[in-house]
């Protein structure tokens, strides 16, 4: 018992040691929770130790096997711990994370290492790997990976073995799979090499293909995901399998009724993609956007319609903080938002699909995970800033969120203010034209124009600083801009003379760089229609304030140039002198 008492205390020791660093961790709601009343006691730890070390079986308390591959891991031992600490908390779900998913160059093998420890520290508990730009995964997929990007695979499977994090493997074969050219048995020798060093779940993505594949033909799906499941349970019965279908946007309603957004793309109605699934086994998950690519809003009610048309446990891939595509020159530092709390009720889980800056996107993805921790106590605000806090490791925070300020709208989703400081600002000042309003506009552009030498100067993030220098370097020339405009319209209105080609150079300075600062991408509205749920919102505070600075420069310039009106000619002819 010694013994025993003294590995026990080890245990717990490291699972406080590994989340000393950060805050408290955003835990899974039932982490610990042997009796279900909500909070996890020190007896309820203890019992969870024993079961780690095989001394107890796992039935005296299932509540520590998160994942449900019937073995308690440290980071299952982490989750129960930081719900010790943090007390009882709203139901969550059970698979909280990302999936690297988007166009674009994939991450590193040091930022993904990286992403893992976040992940952790926040309370996430899931990465799935599925970059579109690995041609091992999707446009190349036949090829074998070569021996050190398996190796790679293998030490993320065990980094998160160890710290709560589940790494899934996903295969994207749909672009020119063909079980007539033996691509099934393909596909097994390619997941059979990733199990080989150590990744246990995998997802199978039939998203963005074109109609004329064999794999948009319902049938070839179902019997690769039935046949590729039991493969993988043959191998270890823990194994994981999950899939996606080319029809993943729409309400249930619409897939029912063949009428969601894609239907136009493929010939066979979407109600027989659904009817299909019917025949892969229940416990393989599917995943879904929700009602369009990049959903606005999503309701408890809309999860269990589309859960029970798909009659399978479903996992949201939520395209929310991605910036790839026709996204590439924004960025989305806002908090999450527009999720329903009752989500849990339905869905198994949901991974956010995160920017191409990897330093950058964990602004929104802890604001996620304080939402999946908190439910209806969640605070956007507050979650916001300790991201800022988080993201900048305490340092520069100020001009970090400066920065984010401008970045926190997206066109398709949330209804949060681009640049909502700037623009109160511009509207004070343009209704009153006082001078208060006049010195705290230009307060704020000065503090713009200094915003990228305050974060090189302050920011205790290297890489988050890398990724973040054009854009505040674009920030702090439209700080300049403006500075220049406030100082032309006080000429203009002193009646001075002024020269309007001073800001128009400025602001065509800074618009060489592409960033979005204060602005959105301007979306057609067929592409927002299909993509999105409304039309997209196309805000550009800085662009505004320069066009109606101009315009008024303009306007004066004109008049001062404008020659003075001849008198008639009738006027101008001298007085005759009077006859003598």
């Amino acid at each position: 018992m010694l013994e025993q008492g003294r590995r026990t205390g080890l245990l717990l020791a490291v699972a406080l040691v590994l989340i000393a660093p950060g805050r408290a961790a955003a835990v899974a709601a039932l982490a610990g929770d042997c009796d279900g009343s909500g909070v996890v006691t020190i007896d309820e730890l203890v019992r969870g130790v024993n079961i780690g070390l095989d001394e107890i079986p796992l039935d005296a308390c299932p509540a520590f096997d998160v994942d449900g591959d019937g073995a308690i891991s440290i980071g299952e031992l982490i989750l129960a711990v930081n719900r010790a600490l943090n007390g009882a908390m709203e139901p969550s779900l059970a698979v909280r994370g990302v999936i690297e998913g988007f166009y674009g160059p994939p991450y590193t093998f040091d930022q993904r290492r990286d992403l893992f420890r976040f992940l952790a520290d926040a309370g996430l508990n899931t990465y799935v790997y599925a970059p579109k730009l690995d041609p091992y995964h999707r446009d190349r997929w036949r090829e074998p990976y070569p021996t050190e990007l398996l190796e790679h695979f293998g030490e993320l499977a065990q980094i998160g073995g160890a710290i709560g994090v589940r790494f899934v493997y996903a295969l994207s074969p749909g672009q020119d799979f063909d079980p007539a050219a033996g691509d099934t048995a393909r596909v097994e020798r390619k997941l059979l090499s990733l199990f080989e060093v150590g990744v246990r779940d995998f997802c199978l993505l039939f998203d963005d293909i074109a109609a004329n594949t064999a794999s948009a033909d319902p049938e070839v799906q179902v019997d690769l995901v039935a046949h590729t499941f039991t493969f993988l349970r043959q191998l270890d019965a823990r194994t994981t399998l999950c899939f996606i279908s080319n029809f993943y946007t729409g309400t249930a309603e619409q897939f029912a009724t063949d009428a969601s957004p894609f239907q136009a793309l493929f010939p066979t109605p979407s109600s027989s993609y659904y009817r299909a699934y019917e025949r892969i086994p229940g416990e393989v998950p599917i995943m879904w956007t929700g009602p369009a690519v990049f959903t606005d809003r999503l309701t408890g009610a809309q999860a269990r319609a589309f859960q029970a048309l798909a009659g399978r446990p479903v996992l949201v891939w939520d395209n929310y903080p991605v910036n790839d595509t026709v996204l590439a020159n924004e960025l989305f530092l806002g908090p999450y938002s527009g999720r329903d709390t009752t989500l849990g009720d339905s869905l198994q889980g949901v991974l956010l699909n995160p920017m191409l800056q990897p330093q950058a996107t964990k602004i929104p993805l802890w604001t996620a995970a304080s939402f999946f921790s908190s439910g209806r106590g969640y605070d956007p605000e507050a979650a916001w800033e300790e991201a800022l806090e988080v993201a900048s490791n305490g340092r520069g925070t100020d001009a970090l969120r400066r920065l984010a300020q401008q970045f926190r709208s997206h066109p398709l989703i949330g209804d949060d203010r681009e640049s909502a400081p700037l623009a109160d600002a511009m509207e004070a000042f343009f209704s009153t034209g006082s001078g208060p309003s006049r010195t705290a506009l230009g307060d704020l552009f000065a503090a713009y124009a200094r915003n990228e030498e305050e974060l090189e100067t302050s920011l205790g993030n290297p890489g988050l600083l890398a990724e973040l220098r054009e854009p505040a370097h674009k920030l702090s020339l439209l700080g300049e801009a403006g500075t220049v405009a406030l100082r032309l319209l006080d000429l203009e209105r002193g009646g001075q003379g002024f020269d309007v080609a001073e800001l128009e150079s400025a602001v065509a300075v800074a618009d060489e760089i592409p960033w979005r600062v204060g602005a959105n991408t301007p979306i057609p509205p067929v592409l927002a229609r299909l993509l999105g749920e409304h039309d997209a919102r196309d805000a550009d505070v800085f662009g505004d304030f320069f066009a109606r600075v101009l315009e008024e420069l303009r306007s004066a310039a004109a008049r001062r140039r404008r020659p003075t009106t001849p008198s008639p000619a009738s006027e101008r002819r001298p007085a005759r002198g009077r006859r003598r």
